[in-house]
């Protein structure tokens, strides 16, 4: 039925919402959801909603919402990659600043040493990050 295919619209919006962590989108589909749920009755035509027109309506603008989302997703996925490209080359370069104080001989050898790990594990944990979400970027939603 229609109600059916509404429902269904609703709940991907929201699983896709969830799946790239747009949180307060997914809400808003949840809450549309349970409202919706809350409101099916037997013996009544959904209560919104005097007739079949009113339900179709709705699915089609929960669909262009959708795509909607999916601009939204992916611009967002593309800034956050590109600031934590940003953000590895530059730990990067410090990394490479902390190597040559470690190959010469001084007297900070050791806290080079203990700075380079620090920044080499927030580099890691970046890269860990860009890859899931360059995985995710692949997809096609």
């Amino acid at each position: 039925s229609s109600l059916e295919s509404l429902i269904d619209v609703l709940t991907n919006n929201k699983n896709i919402a969830i799946e790239y962590e747009e949180y307060g989108e997914a809400q808003r589909f949840h809450m549309r959801l349970v409202y919706i749920l809350d409101n099916v009755s037997e013996t009544n035509t959904y209560s919104p909603f005097k007739n079949e027109e009113e339900i179709i309506k709705n699915i089609t603008n929960y669909t262009k919402e959708f795509e909607h989302l999916k601009d939204m997703i992916k611009t967002k996925h593309t800034h956050k990659i590109k600031a934590l490209r940003e953000k590895a080359d530059s730990l990067k370069a410090l990394m490479d600043e902390y190597s040559d104080k470690i190959n010469e001989d001084s007297n900070e050898k050791e806290d080079s040493k203990i700075e380079y790990k620090k920044i080499e594990l927030n580099y890691n944990a970046i890269i860990r990050r860009l890859n899931i979400l360059s995985k995710k970027q692949e997809f096609d939603i």
